[in-house]
């Protein structure tokens, strides 16, 4: 592999942003990415931060590596739903798919790889990830401070 990317992901639930926490390993430098989107829930969220990498990715061979399993089974087809109980679950499930299925057709190079999270070890792989981790809380403060300057702005006006 030439490179490695880790993925990370944050939700704010009540908001539906996520935080997408990203750093691309090549040789001995690192290159950190922080920034938040829109999603209906964290699994979706994850999806999202592994599609940036892959896209980041192009044609070269790299290996993604995240802490998500539900993200690597969707991409993987292994994730089925039969009957979803609510039509926001049937929605949700549909555009997991959906973010999966752009997935697969940008990994023809690419080996997906799941990490334990939050282990606490000195390695270099969980290092790696508990800065994809910290990174993807960074982009739901990005995406918060921006609410803020917002409000604040439209207080301003109408004062």
């Amino acid at each position: 592999m030439t490179f490695r990317i880790f993925t990370d992901a944050s939700f704010l639930d009540r908001e539906k942003i996520a935080g997408i926490g990203i750093v691309v390993c090549k040789n001995e430098s690192r290159k950190c990415i922080s920034y938040f989107s829109k999603a209906r829930n964290v699994n979706e969220a994850e999806l999202i931060a592994i599609y940036t990498a892959a896209i980041l990715a192009g044609s070269k061979p790299c290996e993604i590596i995240t802490d998500s399993q539900t993200a690597l089974s969707y991409i993987k087809g292994e994730i089925n739903i039969d009957k979803p109980r609510t039509h926001e679950q049937y929605i949700s499930f549909k555009q997991q798919m959906f973010w999966a299925y752009k997935i697969r057709n940008l990994s023809q190079n690419i080996k997906f790889t799941k990490i334990k999270s939050h282990t606490g070890y000195y390695q270099i792989d969980s290092i790696n990830n508990q800065i994809a981790d910290q990174l993807a809380k960074e982009g739901v403060t990005k995406y918060l401070n921006q609410q803020k300057i917002l409000y604040d702005k439209n207080r301003r006006g109408r004062d």
